[in-house]
């Protein structure tokens, strides 16, 4: 890296704050150029007006992966789709309470192609949702390779779900043991904040034995509940 006189003296203000064991240094390096955080600039004000969002562009896919990764979820939703049988659906939300950041974060997502709903939710707030495989298939391309910890793990289950299902010829075929299991991988990833799950067994169910099956199940006392997990 080049410096002139002036970085050089910065460098060097920051070299001997740094020699003491409770030094402080008054600089530091970040995209390859010196950033003054001396006293002197404490007192200084950011030439940013206080307004929102607004007329500043859009987000680039970096920052929303950021926003992802701190409140975005990746799911695969169970819920009851008929009397004989439950849907497992994929799903991308995310919620908060910053309503332009929000907002800000809507048009961005729609300005790179990806398809996207808003709505708001009494306790979560407002949010931006998509669901479906073809559609959440484009989070998921986009955003896994952006995303870290458990919010990439739970991207990539999905993404993995989404191309299980793709490879059947019938939009409506039964579920695979492997479909299943990753419903109860990405739940263990998630975790269980609403206290309830909807079981997985009656999905695994052909539709051709809904006699036998609900004749099984009234036998043995068990229920299909109809709340809808996600």
């Amino acid at each position: 890296m080049r410096c002139d006189s002036t970085t050089r003296s910065m460098y060097s203000r920051a070299c001997r704050s740094a020699s003491g064991v409770f030094a402080t240094p008054t600089v530091y390096v970040s995209g390859g150029r010196l950033h003054d955080v001396s006293a002197d600039s404490h007192t200084e004000l950011l030439s940013i007006p206080i307004t929102d969002l607004t007329g500043h562009g859009f987000l680039s896919l970096e920052f929303m992966a950021g926003l992802i990764t701190g409140e975005g979820c990746f799911s695969l939703a169970v819920r009851k789709k008929r009397e004989d049988s439950l849907q497992i659906l994929p799903i991308f939300q995310l919620f908060m309470n910053d309503r332009v950041t929000v907002k800000a974060l809507a048009a961005s997502l729609a300005w790179h192609g990806l398809p996207v709903n808003e709505a708001v939710h009494k306790k979560r707030g407002i949010g931006v949702w998509s669901r479906g495989c073809t559609r959440v298939k484009t989070y998921t391309e986009t955003f896994a390779p952006l995303l870290t910890g458990q919010k990439r793990q739970a991207a990539l289950v999905v993404d993995e779900f989404i191309a299980s299902r793709r490879r059947h010829r019938a939009s409506n075929a039964r579920y695979t043991d492997d479909e299943i299991h990753l419903v109860e991988r990405i739940r263990a990833i998630n975790g269980n904040r609403r206290g309830f799950k909807n079981p997985l067994t009656y999905s695994r169910i052909d539709p051709r034995t809904r006699r036998r099956a609900m004749t099984e199940g009234e036998s043995s006392g068990q229920l299909w509940p109809e709340t809808v997990d996600q």
